[in-house]
């Protein structure tokens, strides 16, 4: 407790400080406006509607239950279909308050399981040959306010509540906060630091520091966009309704596993940190609609399977899994745009 209080303490003062020095920067420049309505952009995830298909290709796997070995295998894809929606609720006084709901059906198909543990039949968790579903529906009620510290240096603050579920039970309800301080921003750079910490016992990171930095070229086309840990990406315009991004993604995936097994538990939790890096391509074909085509390397960092409701410590099955060429087509669909300042 005491290393986690000097902590924030050291961050907050880190904060103030440059806080102090970034207002010369800030308070002669007429762009606080403009920082935060770009900072704004990169928050969003998708538009009002959104749809995603994408596969991870084939890749080898070793799994242990309890700390002994279980299984190696194969799995021959990872299939995931993503509808989701985002919808505003209120925006006045620097307030915006927006649902977001959600539902995915995450399908993998093993193959080629060997069984390495000292089970003459191993318990039937998360791997098996064939393919399985996994339905994941989420409900998420997000709030953030935009404001100035010192009234010279623009600062973003949000939070979250989300509810989530698979297709037979109810999984959780969780939550984030987080705060990020624009410390600089000019017509061609915007530099922001904070701190976001997730309200949930599952997760495998509880709290993350903040950085984000864009820059745009001399050349108007090319464009730095890093928010780190989220993602880093270099991008081009390509023509007036097209942009190309090299760069990648960092990020968790859950999904819900039923299981009978009366001795391990009945209803279980998969958490997987993984990153996704290539070529992302976005085409706007009108104010309405946006379609994107990606496609690069799938590495998955720490895969987990521990009880709803149990700490991230005390998981019982983990797995580690081989890169994998991945792809993925989506479209987004804004039917307000034309109404939107």
């Amino acid at each position: 407790m005491k290393k986690i209080i000097t902590t924030v303490l050291i961050l907050l003062i880190s904060i103030f400080t440059i806080a102090q020095e970034a207002q010369d920067s800030l308070q002669q420049e007429p762009l606080e406006q403009k920082a935060v309505q770009e900072a704004k952009e990169k928050f969003p995830e998708a538009s009002v509607f959104n749809f995603d298909f994408s596969q991870s290709l084939g890749r080898s796997f070793s799994s242990e239950l309890e700390g002994l070995d279980l299984s190696d295998g194969e799995i021959a894809h990872q299939k995931n279909y993503l509808l989701s929606a985002n919808i505003p609720l209120y925006k006045n006084c620097g307030w915006e308050l927006s649902t977001s709901l959600s539902y995915q059906l995450n399908q993998y198909k093993f193959q080629n399981i060997e069984n390495r543990s000292s089970f003459a039949t191993p318990p039937l968790i998360f791997e098996q040959n064939g393919t399985l579903d996994f339905h994941y529906f989420s409900a998420e009620l997000n709030a953030t306010y935009f404001t100035y510290l010192f009234n010279k240096i623009p600062i973003i603050s949000s939070a979250s509540i989300l509810s989530d579920a698979s297709d037979t039970r109810l999984g959780r309800i969780k939550g984030s906060i987080g705060f990020t301080l624009l410390v600089k921003g000019t017509e061609r750079t915007l530099i922001g630091i904070g701190v976001v910490g997730y309200i949930d016992a599952s997760s495998q990171i509880p709290a993350l520091p903040v950085f984000l930095f864009k820059h745009k070229f001399k050349n108007p086309k090319w464009e730095l966009i890093v928010l780190l840990p989220r993602k880093v990406f270099l991008r081009k315009s390509i023509g007036e309704h097209g942009r190309l991004s090299l760069g990648g993604t960092f990020g968790s995936s859950i999904l819900f596993v039923d299981s009978n097994d009366q001795l391990l538990g009945n209803f279980f939790e998969y958490n997987q940190l993984e990153s996704k890096a290539g070529l992302l391509y976005e085409h706007r074909f009108n104010e309405f609609l946006i379609v994107r085509l990606q496609a690069g390397m799938h590495n998955v960092f720490n895969s987990i399977l521990l009880e709803k409701g149990d700490s991230a410590n005390n998981y019982i099955y983990e797995n580690s899994q081989d890169a994998a060429v991945y792809f993925k087509v989506g479209f987004s669909v804004d039917p307000f745009a034309k109404n939107k300042d």
